[in-house]
């Protein structure tokens, strides 16, 4: 049980308080001015911004309910064979998820893209996957970045068009 594994309860405790905060942010976005944030700089690129409003609103409670479940659910689940890495990418995977339902310019959207993309494929693979479980997540892998690749040439045209990634001005 979890209890032979001290360091998983608090990381899926983490990720479904994580998730409780997407909930909130969520049902206030529903009823108020959008609500942002922005923080980082990377090459004149804001690594991290959001901007939850209406539209977002329903996505981000709805990955805060689903989030808060599959925490709670994944505390007593795994037998022995899973490993510590697992406490982090299903927060990882959460968190960066919430990011793409609010990113507010294509930098942000692309690297939150990438972090759900490479903790979702952990969370796939696991650290002991079986031929079959490799296949299939190698197929996962290639699919997430052909897709990637996909929004990275939309992403170039349409903020070459507009002069920036920023959502509003795409």
């Amino acid at each position: 049980g979890a209890l032979g594994r001290p360091w998983r309860t608090p990381a899926l405790l983490a990720a479904a308080l994580g998730s409780v905060a997407f909930v909130g942010v969520g049902v206030a976005a529903l009823g108020s001015d959008p609500i942002s944030a922005a923080a980082g700089a990377v090459l004149g690129f804001v690594p991290f911004d959001v901007r939850y409003d209406g539209l977002s609103a329903p996505f981000v409670v709805a990955l805060g309910v689903v989030g808060v479940a599959a925490s709670v659910y994944a505390i007593g689940y795994h037998d022995g064979v899973r490993s510590r890495v697992d406490g982090v990418a299903l927060p990882v995977f959460l968190a960066s998820l919430g990011v793409v339902f609010g990113a507010d310019d294509g930098f942000a959207f692309l690297l939150a893209w990438e972090l759900m993309a490479v903790s979702s494929a952990w969370l796939v693979f696991g650290p002991s996957p079986t031929r079959a479980v490799a296949r299939n997540g190698y197929i996962y892998v290639a699919l997430t970045h052909v897709a990637t690749a996909a929004l990275v040439i939309a992403f170039a045209l349409l903020g070459s068009a507009a002069g920036s990634l920023d959502f509003d001005a795409i």
